[in-house]
């Protein structure tokens, strides 16, 4: 399973939580693709490198691009690196960052192991 997010933090308010459960999403996905806002590659460098250095796969937007870009390339990227009938969970960081520090991790992890094993039909 991919995970593919849009991430603006460009001032690094999620950067521990993000690290600290950065094991976690490895665990579950084989992939994460992640789409930067220009503001937050300017802005919070360093971490965005760091994620790189972690095997995350970053996008970095270009300039005056909108939130529909930033949007469209986590998908688009995703889609160019999906492997046969491998399932794409799209959804934002600060959402499942939540969740993962809360008492519902362990449906959400469930729920995506689930998910995971299940043969799609089209």
């Amino acid at each position: 399973m991919i995970f593919a997010l849009p991430y603006h933090d460009p001032d690094g308010r999620y950067n521990a939580v993000f690290v600290k459960n950065l094991p976690t999403l490895k665990r579950i996905f084989s992939k994460i693709f992640i789409s930067v806002t220009p503001s937050t590659y300017l802005q919070n460098k360093k971490f965005v490198d760091l994620l790189s250095s972690e095997g995350v796969v970053v996008y970095k937007n270009k300039k005056n691009s909108n939130i529909g870009d930033h949007f469209r390339k986590a998908l688009s990227i995703s889609l160019k690196n999906v492997e046969d009938e491998e399932i794409i969970f799209y959804s934002f960081i600060d959402r499942v960052l939540f969740i993962l520090e809360s008492e519902h991790k362990d449906k959400l992890l469930d729920d995506l192991k689930k998910t995971s094993t299940k043969k799609l039909t089209v």
